[in-house]
């Protein structure tokens, strides 16, 4: 099924056009702010989850791999897993079986990645059939603070109640 939309355009987030709605979201983004300093990008080792603790759940993280954008799910928190009925911790994103939110998420991580700018966008539609409603931010890192994106960090602030996953429509 394809994607129904009432997405806003791609944002690519900067200080001076900071849009993010939820709390915790906009948290997130100015502690990567804090991490990254006067570099474009902060080290993928500056991520400490004792300090991130308050969104954990909401958290995946995925490594990009060299050659043609290829992106590894290294780690599916907790709240994303419940949201789509299933864990994709060490999948690679092509492996995703919903077809729209796989074709998102790819998407997002290639710009991300190409252009090293952290990504964020508000979702109000349908995908994979499903009624979703949430805001997403999607943070680049660098191995060291002068090479390229080679990890990104996702959180995916749902904006309705926790669904029973792939079983039921929100």
């Amino acid at each position: 099924m394809s994607v129904t939309s009432k997405q806003t355009a791609m944002n690519t987030v900067s200080p001076a056009s900071l849009v993010i709605v939820d709390p915790l979201l906009r948290r997130l983004y100015q502690y990567w702010e804090r991490e990254r300093g006067g570099w474009p990008l902060p080290a993928r080792d500056s991520i400490d989850p004792i300090k991130m603790r308050y969104i954990l759940g909401h958290v995946a993280l995925i490594d990009v791999k060299p050659g043609p954008q290829q992106f590894r799910i290294r780690l599916h928190g907790t709240e994303l897993v419940s949201h789509l009925g299933a864990d994709f911790t060490g999948k690679a994103v092509a492996e995703i079986p919903l077809a729209d939110a796989r074709k998102m998420a790819l998407a997002w991580f290639t710009a991300v990645a190409e252009h090293g700018c952290a990504h964020h966008q508000q979702v109000d539609q349908v995908v994979d059939g499903f009624n979703r409603r949430f805001e997403a931010l999607v943070l680049p890192y660098s191995a060291s603070r002068g090479s390229g994106v080679d990890l990104l960090l996702l959180a995916i602030r749902c904006r309705t109640p926790a669904s029973a996953g792939l079983m039921s429509r929100d």
